[in-house]
């Protein structure tokens, strides 16, 4: 499975049943997590956790985050 697609399956999995304020925290929480040295060891995204080596490889930190940005995106209504 591509990053792309493995990052929008969880990321499907996390946000079902979640508020639109508690998507936005837990896309908050995955960006940090891709894109910075963030440690996040409060289990709050579970196997999201996994995607934390991407931040070290620039494009695929590009295709972990496409699904998110999609979504917040749709959300703001852009």
């Amino acid at each position: 499975m591509s990053g792309l697609m493995a990052s929008a399956s969880l990321m499907s999995l996390a946000l079902a049943g979640k508020t639109l304020e508690q998507a936005q925290e837990i896309a908050e929480q995955f960006q940090k997590l891709v894109t910075t040295e963030t440690i996040l060891d409060d289990g709050s995204l579970g196997d999201l956790a996994a995607f934390a080596s991407v931040k070290d490889m620039r494009s695929r930190i590009k295709c972990a985050m496409l699904p998110w940005r999609a979504m917040r995106r749709a959300v703001n209504g852009i």
